[in-house]
């Protein structure tokens, strides 16, 4: 039995290889909604007591790593999280906690992990991987642990058994209505280095499945809710102890069950909440009524975002959204006008796809009444139908530990994972920039980044709520010239580049 019934979970930081550090100063930046339940779960029903360490705000350095892991005690217990874009720090991670204390236990889970358990096991450095969602299955292995029993026929993980990688039969998704609200007190003490603290879960899952979308991976395509009332409280707790004005729901679709929105909204506006803070939600364009957008309104939503993704109907059949160009431009536009907020997301470089549809697709940004938009390069995530699709085609290029799996990675370097045979890759990547600096360098949309104090979440640059103007201000000047020496390069390269469409 272990001496201390302790746990660590790390949210790993981006490589600075794959997204240079001073970037992370203006973006937004919240606490790691996966381990924070996976937290909770583990405290409720384990009793255990757990601490997270997330890199984005609180960098862990071999010494800090050292103070951990002596606070976890003998044979200590460590979790990951993993993205693809993370995995090189985790990977990193792992390999310093051995060195440190080569008893240690490390297990992996989050997307990367899920997709691909067998490279996170070949090394042995991690221990075991925890794929899907983790909580139900951690606890059980943690349980296990601590009471000296044998994990080895838990569903949901895989491990090395007899020099061999055993992978144990999968754990179905757990209802929501037992789980522990979310710990936000354990990030409590960051929340000056949140610039988006007021972050909620109402449900997980989205019966859509797009080819490019690596949350089903974990979430599955089953919709599943947390309970109304409970959802309330958080919201509560956000304005009422945590003095939040701004709430991001970061459902994939806050309106899938439509007759569930408005028992949420409703409760929202019987506790006065609307009256304290506003909202921001994702949706799809078909769900957006006249109906929807009036009870938005009442109950003090202010911004929308979607996922447009492109202006043509051939590659959104493609990327099998189940939805028109026609339909998401509507809910847009009906969204515009009646006064909130929106924002969207674009992906250049989808399979087939055309210069002129990237092209088109800008234009269509530009047209629409949005508030801010996004225009990143495809990237076919482990586990996704795009990353079969590259690999069939034989255009998937891996870096050493999926360092340029990351949506910004276009702007840091030129081997990005993916160029379908339509396109050049100094043109994908020009088009890009492109396409974010025509829709950016506008005057409205620049009085928006400076001044819009209610804009939360949607990749937009919130200056407000920083703490250090200043510092950000010098930080955006530095940015800005970092992009145009970086643009000026790619436009060279695009310019004798013999595809480029």
């Amino acid at each position: 039995m272990d001496n201390k019934k302790n746990m660590l979970l790390i949210n790993p930081a981006v490589r600075k290889e794959t997204q240079h550090p001073i970037f992370n100063s203006v973006v937004f930046s919240s606490p790691p909604l996966g381990l924070g339940y996976i937290a909770a779960y583990l405290r409720a029903n384990n009793k255990m007591e757990v601490r997270i360490i997330d890199e984005v705000v609180s960098p862990l350095s071999e010494l800090e790593i050292e103070k951990q892991l002596n606070w976890l005690g003998s044979r200590p217990t460590i979790g990951i999280s993993c993205l693809t874009a993370t995995y090189s720090r985790a990977k990193e991670l792992a390999r310093t906690i051995k060195q440190i204390k080569p008893d240690s236990f490390v297990i992996f889970g989050g997307a990367h992990p899920t997709a691909l358990p067998e490279e996170s096991l070949t090394d042995k450095t991690v221990d075991l991987v925890v794929r899907n969602e983790g909580e139900v299955t951690l606890a059980e292995v943690c349980e296990a642990k601590y009471f000296g029993r044998d994990w080895s026929n838990i569903k949901g993980i895989s491990f090395i058994k007899n020099g061999m990688i055993q992978h144990n039969p999968g754990r179905g998704y757990a209802e929501l209505d037992s789980f522990p609200d979310f710990p936000y007190d354990l990030f409590e003490h960051n929340l000056e280095h949140y610039s988006d603290f007021g972050m909620i879960l109402s449900s997980r899952g989205c019966p859509f499945d797009c080819i490019f979308c690596s949350n089903r991976i974990i979430t599955g395509k089953k919709y599943r809710t947390f309970k109304v009332d409970a959802v309330v409280g958080q919201v509560e707790k956000l304005v009422l102890r945590y003095n939040q004005k701004s709430i991001y729901f970061v459902d994939d679709n806050i309106v899938v069950d439509k007759k569930r929105f408005f028992h949420l909204t409703n409760m929202i506006m019987e506790r006065g909440l609307h009256k304290k803070a506003f909202f921001t939600a994702q949706f799809r364009g078909e769900d957006m009524t006249e109906e929807i957008l009036v009870q938005m309104k009442k109950s003090n939503f202010k911004m929308l975002s979607c996922g447009m993704e492109t202006g043509s109907n051939r590659l959104m059949a493609l990327l099998n959204k189940g939805e028109t160009v026609e339909e998401i431009k509507q809910g847009i536009e009906l969204a515009s006008s009646s006064g909130f907020l929106t924002t969207t997301t674009f992906i250049f470089g989808i399979p087939t796809e055309t210069r002129k549809e990237r092209l088109d697709s800008s234009r269509l940004a530009r047209r629409l009444k949005l508030d801010s938009a996004r225009f990143n390069i495809a990237i076919p995530y482990p586990g996704t139908r795009l990353f079969e699709i590259a690999k069939s085609e034989n255009r998937l290029h891996v870096s050493q530990e999926w360092k340029n799996f990351n949506v910004q990675y276009y702007l840091f370097g030129d081997d990005i994972p993916y160029i379908p045979a339509s396109s050049g890759r100094y043109a994908l990547i020009f088009d890009t920039m492109m396409a974010n600096l025509k829709f950016y360098l506008r005057p409205k949309i620049i009085w928006t980044i400076i001044f819009k104090t209610d804009i939360t979440g949607g990749g937009v640059l919130s200056l407000q709520k920083r703490r250090n103007i200043l510092r950000t201000y010098l930080n955006l000047v530095y940015i800005w010239f970092f992009i145009m020496k970086r643009f000026c390069y790619v436009g060279i390269k695009a310019a004798f580049e013999k595809n480029g469409n």
